[in-house]
């Protein structure tokens, strides 16, 4: 029997997190720091230098963040787009299994297993942006669901990539 399943989740290629905003927000209020100690700051010219070099400082640090967050994402981008393109992928198709939710590090977790993979969904994501995401830890909601899962190992750990419900 040929069973429909619909898409839940899907690994976006153009996913966002607000958390690269802050770097930015962090360079900007540097420059703003600058712009102060310029503008405002011409009585104290030792607190204006002081102001001046934790600004610098504090950009240089900012732009940092940002370059290793964007060039990470960059790989990890590409990293996935190959996976889809080329199916390097796996599939677990079935019933959920000794599906547990429980408090991890502050958290919710939830365990279980379809068709003897393993899997662990954290409910907020993680660094590559596959690992779980609140936008579809909720989908799990009981043993005996069917779904079909597509996901790739990473560092022993099975990533879920695609998450489809049965209708």
């Amino acid at each position: 029997m040929f069973m429909v399943y619909e898409v839940a989740y899907e690994v976006a290629d153009s996913e966002f997190s607000l958390l690269y905003l802050i770097p930015f927000v962090f360079t900007i209020f540097g420059f703003l720091m600058i712009w102060y100690a310029f503008k405002k700051m011409k009585t104290n010219p030792r607190q204006r230098s002081f102001l001046i070099i934790f600004s610098v400082v504090f950009i240089l640090f900012a732009i940092s963040i940002i370059l290793s967050e964007v060039s990470e994402n960059w790989a990890s981008r590409n990293r996935f787009k190959n996976i889809f393109e080329n199916n390097e992928y796996k599939i677990a198709e079935g019933e959920i299994v000794n599906l547990k939710k429980m408090k991890f590090r502050g958290n919710y977790c939830k365990t279980f297993t379809v068709n003897e993979v393993y899997f662990e969904c954290h409910q907020t994501g993680c660094r590559d942006q596959v690992y779980i995401s609140s936008d579809f830890s909720g989908q799990f909601k009981e043993n005996g669901q069917k779904v079909r899962l597509s996901y790739i190992v990473v560092k022993g750990k099975n990533r879920i990539i695609k998450v489809e419900l049965k209708q």
